[in-house]
């Protein structure tokens, strides 16, 4: 191996070396053997492998050093570092760019020097039929990357282990809060499939149903919600339990009621697609 051959090493002092650097965590070869690969890293010399940081914290700390050398950093690298640790499920590019209020191209520059610690995934159709680039989606690559960005060492000082890199989970979720807030206000909450699943675990107590209640009025809510997040969770909208202390508006018991007596219809897959008789079985 190349690197082996710089470095004036054997096979098992360089895995030796590696060990004690990692302080156990598998994880750790495995993002220097990738940064290795890629190029992102390189080692010259046995000095250069001696001179690894120590554990994964010190591990990540000097990656972000390294590919964001500048400080202050780019301002919307924390909050779309924020946005991907309090995500429900991994963000699209779209997604992103509207949670952070910046350009899509903003998010690719942002992302792109550490593109080998994310997880990207291309979502298909619902029907999985077809995908393209306009799908692909973002998630870290190990939740230990979420974790040394959002908490804190022990001790008095109470410092965030990743330092000038730290985001804070609720000013994130914050974020997403307001940006679904002004979807729903703007009619446009059945446009994002990220909100079709997950509009009610990003709203506070005392305005959850007020909002669902107000969505499950809406037919086209009714249509995305029952195609994205399927027949059992558009009916567990209407669980008073779920809002406590609020409960749904009272209007809605008609419609839930027809819900349930189409539900036979509505989850038909064989043959043919009951999810497109939702407003036929509506107008009965």
């Amino acid at each position: 191996m190349a690197v082996l051959q710089r470095a004036g090493m054997t096979a098992a002092e360089m895995a030796s070396t590696v060990q004690e650097k990692s302080c156990g965590k598998f994880l750790y070869a495995v993002t220097l053997l990738r940064g290795l690969t890629s190029g992102s890293r390189t080692i010259q010399s046995r000095a250069d492998l001696e001179a690894l940081p120590k554990g994964m914290d010190d591990f990540y700390k000097d990656i972000f050093n390294q590919r964001f050398p500048a400080a202050p950093t780019n301002p919307a690298l924390q909050p779309l570092l924020g946005l991907l640790c309090v995500k429900q499920q991994p963000l699209g590019f779209r997604e992103l760019a509207a949670m952070a209020q910046v350009s899509e191209d903003q998010v690719s520059d942002c992302l792109e020097p550490i593109a080998d610690l994310l997880r990207f995934q291309l979502s298909p159709d619902s029907d999985g039929s077809t995908v393209n680039d306009d799908d692909w989606r973002i998630s870290f690559d190990h939740v230990s990357l979420e974790q040394w960005l959002t908490a804190k060492n022990d001790g008095p000082s109470r410092r965030y282990r990743a330092g000038r890199f730290a985001v804070d989970p609720d000013t994130a979720k914050e974020q997403i809060h307001t940006w679904a807030l002004a979807e729903v206000q703007a009619n446009r909450a059945h446009t994002w499939p990220y909100l079709v699943r997950h509009l009610a675990s990003h709203l506070n107590d005392d305005e959850r149903a007020r909002v669902i209640g107000g969505q499950l009025l809406q037919f086209h809510w009714l249509q995305a919600r029952l195609k994205l997040a399927g027949l059992t969770a558009l009916l567990g909208d209407f669980n008073p339990t779920q809002y406590t202390p609020s409960t749904l508006p009272p209007e809605l018991a008609p419609l839930e009621r027809a819900l349930r007596l189409s539900a036979h219809v509505l989850s038909q897959e064989e043959g043919w697609n009951g999810q497109e008789q939702l407003a036929s079985q509506l107008d009965r």
